[in-house]
């Protein structure tokens, strides 16, 4: 095979390999948007532990969504498990720093744990990235 057509075959391959990984990507989002979906509908139902399997399937799909970790956070805290909770909404806050609704939370879950000194910093930090969002 000449050159020109090697490189050209090669160009044409590289190209279905990126369209192939994007539309697995796509499907996993999808599968991953459809386990948060179930999950949440589970906590509306009062049932914790089902959501708390569906949070994991996402996760295990996708272990970089902060959603997956802040929905099992609320799945925990709902629970009474405040330990759980705080430890993945501070996965999820750590995947995503300037989300003021994973703060806001995790406040929740420290006060509700009577750690309120902590409470008072996520407020805080929420109030903070509100007031720059506004900016």
């Amino acid at each position: 095979m000449n050159k020109p057509l090697c490189r050209l075959v090669s160009i044409f391959i590289l190209l279905m390999i990126i369209l192939l990984c994007s539309a697995c990507s796509e499907e996993k989002k999808l599968k991953v948007d459809a386990y948060n979906n179930s999950g949440a509908a589970y906590i509306s139902q009062g049932q914790y532990d089902l959501a708390i399997n569906d949070f994991n399937k996402a996760i295990q799909l996708v272990h970089i969504n902060p959603t997956s970790y802040y929905n099992r956070g609320n799945a925990y805290y709902s629970k009474g498990q405040y330990d759980l909770a705080i430890k993945d909404l501070s996965k999820a806050i750590e995947l995503h720093k300037r989300n003021e609704n994973f703060y806001y939370y995790r406040a929740k879950v420290y006060k509700s744990n009577g750690q309120y000194d902590l409470a008072s910093k996520d407020l805080n930090k929420a109030i903070e990235i509100m007031v720059d969002k506004l900016r």
